[in-house]
């Protein structure tokens, strides 16, 4: 147990973190559960679920229960999850894009010229020590 009021408060505050922490992650599992049931069962409600799980995930960045790297890791397997259901059961969307047609190239912008060294303002020329220890003597 801690002995000085220093480590008592720093108990203290590391509870409430450590509750704190374990609601959301809590919370977090529970929509996460809900997801991979959906896609165990080929649900179209799973896309929704989606929504939900990048926003726990996202509470939990901003909370600093995950760090960033690891939020950015877990939504990347859920849409990988949600990506390998929709293989299996419906795919046209992808043909879908081939049949649209191919967007005009933008026209090209020219870079603007560049000056000629006569145009370009001169260099401020910088003082040495020498000549501004002279000035001050």
């Amino acid at each position: 147990m801690p002995v000085t009021q220093s480590a008592k408060k720093a108990h203290r505050q590391s509870l409430t973190k450590r509750s704190r922490n374990r609601h959301f992650s809590a919370l977090y599992r529970e929509v996460f559960k809900k997801f991979q049931k959906a896609i165990a069962d080929a649900s179209s409600e799973a896309s929704t679920l989606l929504e939900g799980v990048y926003s726990a995930i996202d509470k939990l960045v901003k909370k600093n229960v995950l760090h960033k790297n690891n939020g950015a890791h877990k939504k990347s397997q859920a849409a990988k999850m949600l990506a390998r259901m929709g293989t299996s059961t419906t795919a046209p969307k992808a043909s879908a894009k081939k049949a649209a047609a191919p967007k005009a190239a933008p026209a090209a912008k020219k870079a603007p010229a560049k000056k000629a060294a006569a145009e370009k303002a001169p260099a401020a020329k910088k003082e040495t020590k020498t000549a501004s220890a002279k000035k001050t003597k």
